[in-house]
């Protein structure tokens, strides 16, 4: 039987209650089932990542159906893409955090992401005058 639905939702419980260790033990379980709420789980665990440590990375590597808008929701697509733009701004990797931005705001209008682009492209701009 397949509990993703309980998991996810207790995961998201223990989140809200301030016990990210066991949110993360559940929506891992959840994500690398890969159904329904896979997606949902990878990104409430890069949240949870973030809140410790700017650098979601990992599971934003990790989870690649979350860039797959034939098994995950365009916008779901759209917010991954914009944390992991996020994660790659905070390690310095302007290139590829723009590249994310860029495709964020192909399969949604996040400000956030837009916002970030435009900062992207000023910093990178910057970088090449200075070479």
């Amino acid at each position: 039987m397949d509990n993703s639905y309980a998991r996810y939702w207790r995961g998201k419980a223990y989140d809200q209650s301030g016990r990210p260790n066991q949110a993360l033990q559940d929506l891992a379980k959840t994500a690398d089932a890969e159904g329904y709420f896979a997606s949902s789980a990878a990104i409430a665990m890069s949240m949870i990542y973030f809140n410790r440590n700017p650098s979601a990375l990992n599971v934003l590597k990790k989870y690649m159906l979350l860039y797959d808008p034939n098994r995950t929701s365009k916008s779901d697509v759209a917010v991954a893409y914009n944390n992991r733009c996020y994660a790659y701004m905070h390690v310095g990797d302007l290139k590829k955090a723009l590249d994310d931005c860029t495709r964020s705001l192909q399969y949604g209008s996040i400000p956030d992401a837009f916002r970030k682009q435009q900062e992207l492209v000023k910093r990178l701009g910057a970088q090449e005058k200075g070479l």
